[in-house]
């Protein structure tokens, strides 16, 4: 369309309505409920480590068979 110099109406409309107000707000509500969940995640995830992790995950290992779904319900269930 820009080749052809044609949709600059439309794309002035289309400014014009989102200036004042006239869009749905469903991409802002999505995008802060995203960052809400990130924030969330982070703040629930703050006193798990990595290295911990590994170390846990070696240990239990050399215990018994190693499932890693089992594993990890020790960490989601009950916390």
């Amino acid at each position: 369309m820009a080749s052809e110099k044609k949709g600059i109406d439309e794309l002035a409309a289309a400014i014009q309505e989102d200036l004042q107000g006239g869009t749905d707000n469903k991409r802002k509500y999505w995008l802060l409920a995203e960052r809400a969940y990130q924030l969330i995640r982070n703040e629930r995830m703050r006193d798990l480590s990595k290295a911990k992790l590994a170390a846990d995950i070696e240990g239990a290992m050399q215990k018994d068979e190693f499932n890693l779904y089992t594993f990890i319900q020790g960490y989601t269930h009950g916390k």
